[in-house]
Order: C-alpha cells, then structure tokens, then sequence
C-alpha cells in the first residue's frame, strides 16, 4: 500500500510540474468552467452550485489522511492545490459497510462541489472517487473537505 500511495505521489508531482511549466499566464480560474463527474465511471456528472464557507464556522479542521468519524459526527479535511492542474482527484474510502459517508468539497472561493454520496461514482462500494476539472486551470488555494457521517450508529474509519 505505501509503494502505491508512493507511486500515486510522484505521479501526481510529475504531471503537476509538466501541467505547470506548461500553464499560460493570467488568473486560471478567471472564466472558469468546472465540472464534477465520477473518476471511476466517465460521463456521471453533478451540477454544481455557488455556495460559502460559512457553514463550517467552528469544525474541527484536520490534514490528516486516515480518522475515524462517529454518528452524527463531521469532519473538515485541508487540501493545498499550489500548482496549476485541470482535474483534482477526490477519493474517500471507508472500511464499515454498515455505514455511509457523504462528502462536499469547497473550493478556495466557496464554491461548493456534491454532496456526494457512495453512489455518486456510479458505484455502491463503500468509496467516494470524483474528478474536478476545469479546463481553464483549477483553483489554486485551500480547498475543503468535509465528511458527513450519513447512515449508521457505530464509529468508522475512512481514508481521504
């Protein structure tokens, strides 16, 4: 598993580095164009819709990659975006089939991507995979992800 994170890692550098040197000048998300579909399955799309940060006033921020989210329970995640790419990868996965987990992500300017569900990527197998993509560039900034314990009454772990 760390060979592949690892390998995931420097995948993503590299084409970062390969999409940055490439970039034309000027404000990428200037004109922006998002769409959001499933990274698994091509063609399921989500419309989206502007939206702030308000809501999450005092959450509990983390960066951590693996927790644990309790019944009722919610959790905002950090994700830097410093280079310029097209499509970010979001990808929550959690371990207690008798769960369900959603999952809304924000961009830096508030806009507001899902809620997503597990069969929001057009498959129901415990995980959460959608693309982000603008081809204008996407956001570069703090993005949110928030974790919404949906269904269930015990404790699960995820990754994200």
């Amino acid at each position: 598993m760390m060979n592949n994170r690892l390998y995931s890692i420097l995948l993503a550098i590299s084409v970062a580095a390969i999409a940055f040197s490439a970039r034309a000048m000027g404000d990428p998300t200037e004109g922006a164009d998002y769409t959001a579909c499933s990274a698994i399955t091509p063609g399921v799309s989500q419309p989206l819709a502007g939206f702030t940060l308000n809501a999450l006033q005092g959450s509990v921020f983390t960066s951590a990659a693996e927790e644990s989210i309790c019944p009722h329970g919610t959790k905002v995640h950090l994700k830097n975006v410093c280079n310029f790419i097209k499509t970010l990868n979001v990808d929550l996965k959690w371990f207690n089939p008798n769960t369900s987990l959603k999952l809304i992500v924000y961009s830096p300017n508030g806009t507001q991507f899902g809620p997503w569900d597990d069969n929001s990527d057009g498959l129901l197998d415990h995980e959460i995979n959608m693309d982000i993509t603008n081809p204008d560039g996407i956001e570069t900034g703090q993005w949110h992800y928030v974790v919404i314990y949906d269904k269930g009454v015990e404790k699960t772990d995820y990754l994200i």
